[in-house]
């Protein structure tokens, strides 16, 4: 994949990487790979882009053979790892600067790539499930940013119900299957830890349940928003001022994306069910690994080392990315331009909760995020509901 001389840049070293198709995604990755490819003599790396939905969903194996550098999430580690799609960054990465940076990663960081011995990516992008939502219409209805980031869930939904607006959330495909797997975590218990079903059914049924109750606060669309289409809605409309569970997206809280272009900024802050010190949610986030398409991969862990340090993370978080280090996440100037995004949310990705990573996992989550909304749509009880996730899942 690797190309060595086209014409216009004879004697260079040509770098392919893909990401998905957000400026969360590619627009702080682009300012820092500008950046590194005036910096490195005699090669350059060239991005391309790919919707969210493939960055969720499409088989990893067919992403590794269209770059030479992939963006992608971690439960597709273990897939990598069987089918050797990716480089082991161990062998070409310094034992220091790994531990450096797991030392200056936010949540759990490098941890999430590791499997099996080998380290196949590094947190490149990090994100957990948060609450979003419109300072100015909460505060039509006498919720402050203090109270939005310290009340509890089923407060906030009390105080939606019985005003003029309304509550967003994400529940295509993905985005259901997220949000439950959050519920279940802030309801006490973590998806897959009991040995028949995904949750005590106590657990997931209340989860359900909550999942039925925000749609009625809020409209039958949310089943056809993934996340950006629900941030998207709420920062270009003044009817849904809440969302207790989202990925979060710094760039919305910011005034050069989401706060022009008809849009209004959107603020991020912790979600909780309860008044308890539980904050865990289920972790996002993206992974930079090198393909084994990648005909020099040890130019490739060049670029892999500089993106992950420290200069181009802090660059990625001031133009519109979500980088992996703590040192960018609690940097003063990236939260003053981002309304205080990162420094609000940094409990909750510390808290959260990892999918799992093992081969094959991928499959039954994928059918599993399609079970749920179409269940949903179709208004089955939560009794039901949980009853095909288990099946999907292989319990009873």
């Amino acid at each position: 994949m690797t190309r060595k001389s086209v014409e216009g840049d004879e004697g260079v070293a040509v770098l392919t990487g893909i990401t998905w198709d957000h400026p969360r995604g590619y627009a702080g990755l682009k300012a820092a790979t500008d950046s590194l490819n005036k910096e490195l003599p005699d090669s350059r790396l060239e991005w391309t882009v790919h919707s969210l939905a493939d960055f969720s969903a499409l088989p990893i194996d067919v992403v590794a053979s269209k770059a030479d550098l992939i963006v992608f999430d971690h439960p597709f580690v273990g897939n990598a790892c069987k089918r050797e799609l990716l480089y082991d960054l161990k062998e070409y990465l310094s034992p220091e600067f790994i531990r450096e940076l797991r030392d200056d990663v936010v949540g759990f960081g490098v941890d999430l790539y590791e499997y099996d011995g080998g380290l196949w990516a590094l947190p490149l992008d990090a994100a957990c499930q948060v609450a979003a939502f419109r300072s100015d219409l909460c505060q039509r209805i006498g919720l402050r940013r203090d109270d939005l980031t310290s009340a509890t869930v089923p407060d906030i939904m009390s105080r939606i119900e019985g005003s003029s607006y309304k509550l967003a959330i994400s529940f295509k495909s993905a985005g259901s299957l997220m949000t439950f797997f959050s519920l279940c975590c802030q309801l006490g218990a973590k998806p897959f830890s009991a040995r028949t079903s995904v949750v005590p059914d106590s657990v997931g049924l209340d989860a359900i349940r909550i999942m039925k109750r925000i749609i009625e606060l809020s409209t039958p669309d949310v089943l056809d928003w993934d996340s950006i289409e629900c941030l998207e809605t709420m920062a270009r409309t003044d009817e849904f001022a809440y969302c207790p569970f989202i990925f979060g997206f710094s760039a919305y809280s910011t005034d050069e994306y989401g706060g022009c272009d008809g849009r209004h900024p959107i603020e991020f802050g912790p979600t909780r069910l309860g008044q308890d010190d539980a904050f865990g949610t289920i972790l996002g986030g993206a992974g930079l690994g090198i393909s084994r398409h990648c005909e020099n991969p040890e130019l490739a862990a060049k670029f892999v080392e500089n993106l992950l340090g420290v200069k181009c993370q802090r660059e990625m978080a001031l133009s519109l990315g979500q980088p992996g280090r703590r040192s960018a996440w609690v940097d003063e100037s990236v939260n003053r331009k981002t309304r205080d995004f990162f420094a609000s949310t940094l409990d909750s990705i510390d808290r959260g909760y990892i999918r799992p990573r093992n081969p094959g996992y991928t499959d039954p989550q994928d059918e599993a995020c399609s079970s749920l909304e179409h269940c949903l749509r179709q208004g089955e009880s939560p009794e039901s509901i949980l009853g095909q996730l288990n099946e999907i899942f292989g319990y009873k």
